[in-house]
């Protein structure tokens, strides 16, 4: 083998290599969202319509992105999470409220209808694009709801999953899917 041929080897065996080592991106939008966890990770992400929802500020607003509370309400334990997601021109967000006497691991809970500190659990979503000021709610309610499964707690922490659908008042219908989060708690 001549020193030309030589040469010409090693470039294909290179060009070959660098080929089997590229990977390439998942279009998948599940992929795009934070691994299960149970640690702490303060970490949040769903599929809304199908499209990968993580938590974003948009700007200098000073907002967290990601808040939760764990407290006491109306005698009754409960865990927010409201989640921010916005960009140039439109922003999006996520709210889930659960109460229980008492939070245990492994427990689900049924999104239905009601605000905030009452004594049904619920999920409710937002949308404000470029034209909306105010944006459109959509919430979850007795007809149109989901589940919440709490995989950790221990009163420090709580992980889960969840699922649900949510309606406008024009009848139109968000799906939110494959949510998870990680969340070290703090009490309020």
């Amino acid at each position: 083998m001549n020193t030309m041929q030589f040469r010409t080897a090693i470039l294909m065996a290179c060009l070959i290599l660098t080929g089997l080592s590229c990977k390439k991106k998942s279009d998948n939008p599940i992929d795009h969202l934070p691994p299960l966890s149970t640690t702490g990770a303060n970490i949040f992400g769903c599929l809304v319509n199908g499209q990968a929802f993580l938590p974003k500020a948009a700007g200098v607003s000073g907002r967290e992105p990601l808040n939760f509370s764990y407290g006491i309400a109306n005698n009754k334990n409960y865990i927010s999470i409201s989640v921010e997601s916005s960009g140039s021109k439109s922003s999006a967000y996520v709210q889930l409220f659960i109460n229980a006497t008492a939070f245990k691991q492994g427990d689900e809970y049924t999104f239905g209808s009601g605000p905030r500190l009452n004594d049904n659990p619920s999920a409710h979503y937002n949308y404000s694009g470029p034209k909306d000021s105010y944006g459109t709610d959509y919430n979850t309610n007795n007809q149109v709801n989901g589940k919440l499964h709490l995989i950790y707690f221990d009163g420090k922490i709580a992980s889960g999953i969840f699922s649900f659908d949510a309606v406008n008042d024009a009848g139109e219908k968000v799906e939110i899917r494959e949510g998870r989060f990680d969340l070290k708690l703090r009490n309020f």
